[in-house]
């Protein structure tokens, strides 16, 4: 009965070990269980079972895990030269805990492509509202070009007053092309009446 019992223990410290080893958030992560004072109990490393934290890395002195009341946020802390976010949760019943690390730069990387994609898509944004609005005043300025032409023949005296400006559309400047158009209408009926008059004067004569 012994035997067996302690073939069934081996067996769930196996099972527990194995489940452990298997949380990789990401590629670079890792976990481990460790006492409340600071040893490794499980790790993928056997030979680091036993000995203290800060042999992964001497910044979990400082990292506030391991203690009466151990911080419940995410610490940083660097292994190897690589910036880790660590994590520790107690496993109820027990005096261990079950300590997650993080790899930051894959940790990040997610939010950093949805930054970059989100950036990218504002400048591609930002240059269609340019383009569309350099489109649109060039129109205007065409159809404001138009006018003054226009207005500048007329005001020379040497205007063809049989021509006319587009005023179609719904905008101020259609508007004014159409105010004018009605302008340079009565002017030329003006003169056309002046010239039948001046006709009749000569006739008469």
């Amino acid at each position: 009965n012994q035997v067996k019992a302690v073939t069934a223990l081996d067996v769930f410290m196996d099972s527990i070990v194995h489940n452990v080893i298997s949380i990789k958030p990401t590629p670079g992560s890792f976990a481990f269980v460790a006492s409340k004072d600071g040893k490794i109990v499980i790790h993928e490393n056997a030979n680091l079972l036993l000995k203290p934290v800060t042999e992964i890395s001497p910044d979990f002195a400082n990292a506030g895990l391991f203690s009466n009341k151990p911080s419940s946020s995410l610490a940083e802390i660097s292994i190897q030269g690589q910036p880790q976010y660590v994590h520790a949760e107690a496993i109820a019943g027990t005096n261990w805990q079950l300590v997650v690390v993080l790899n930051k730069t894959e940790a990040l990387a997610g939010i950093t492509t949805m930054i970059w994609s989100a950036v990218l898509g504002s400048l591609i944004t930002a240059l269609v509202l340019v383009l569309v609005i350099g489109t649109v005043i060039s129109t205007v300025m065409k159809r404001l070009t138009i006018l003054q032409d226009a207005m500048q023949n007329i005001e020379s005296g040497d205007g063809d007053l049989t021509k006319r400006i587009p005023d179609t559309g719904a905008d101020e400047i259609a508007a004014i092309a159409a105010r004018f158009n009605k302008f340079v209408e009565k002017i030329a009926k003006t003169l056309r009446q002046v010239r039948v008059n001046a006709d009749s004067v000569s006739t008469a004569s």
